[in-house]
């Protein structure tokens, strides 16, 4: 029972540490105005609309990048699996 509740917090941390990424893009519709000429002369206005991704301000913060791109991201992915790695290499 006791891999189970491990696993299980292992799992919410995990979430909770990849859940701002959702915040980081945006879908946009953008909406043009196309004139284009018919074979018989006449012109006409078509609207195109073309999706784009964007990013938000959340992911242009300085802070962000900084404490959850940088510093946070080298904690989880390198420090941490490291410190654990060289403690159990030396038992």
């Amino acid at each position: 029972m006791v891999g189970f509740s491990s696993s299980f917090l292992l799992l919410q941390v995990a979430s909770a540490f990849v859940s701002p990424l959702y915040f980081e893009p945006i879908q946009q519709a953008r909406v043009r105005a196309v004139e284009v000429t018919a074979p018989n002369g006449t012109v006409l206005t078509v609207n195109r609309t073309s999706y784009e991704l964007t990013v938000t301000a959340f992911r242009t913060n300085a802070h962000y990048i900084f404490w959850y791109k940088n510093v946070a991201t080298f904690v989880v992915t390198i420090l941490i699996p490291l410190v654990l790695l060289v403690s159990r290499l030396s038992k």
